[in-house]
């Protein structure tokens, strides 16, 4: 099988994912391999290589790398919250706009959280103040 990567061929074997060559090629590059475009369609890393098509690697550098990596660490943060049963199935959790360069999430359910900060002393707020988080 082969491939073209930066108008260079490369040879491989069936079954060789993507992520395989991104592991040869990644040395060309400055910033960490995200995801990859084949013939200009972005596709995870461990999609299979297809014969005769043209690939090129996204990084966190490239606006298709960052929102790539945005969306999975979006996807890893609502899996560890779910993990902790943080939320019930029909409470909501919402990751709105960019605050610089973050994000805002907010967990909207019906019963209130427990808060292990609220504490006034964790945030070295003066006693009987009130402590919001």
């Amino acid at each position: 099988m082969e491939i073209t990567w930066r108008d260079k061929t490369i040879t491989c074997e069936e079954g060789t994912t993507l992520f395989d060559i991104s592991k040869q090629v990644e040395k060309e590059y400055e910033f960490p391999i995200i995801v990859a475009k084949v013939d200009g369609v972005i596709q995870e890393l461990y999609h299979e290589v297809i014969d005769g098509t043209t690939v090129s690697f996204c990084t966190t550098k490239d606006s298709d790398g960052k929102r790539a990596y945005i969306r999975g660490m979006s996807m890893l943060l609502l899996k560890a919250i779910q993990e902790e049963k943080a939320f019930k199935e029909e409470d909501r959790i919402t990751i709105d706009f960019c605050l610089d360069s973050g994000y805002y999430c907010h967990l909207n359910s019906k019963e209130k959280p427990t808060n292990p900060f609220s504490d006034s002393s964790v945030f070295g707020a003066p006693p009987g103040a009130e402590v919001r988080p």
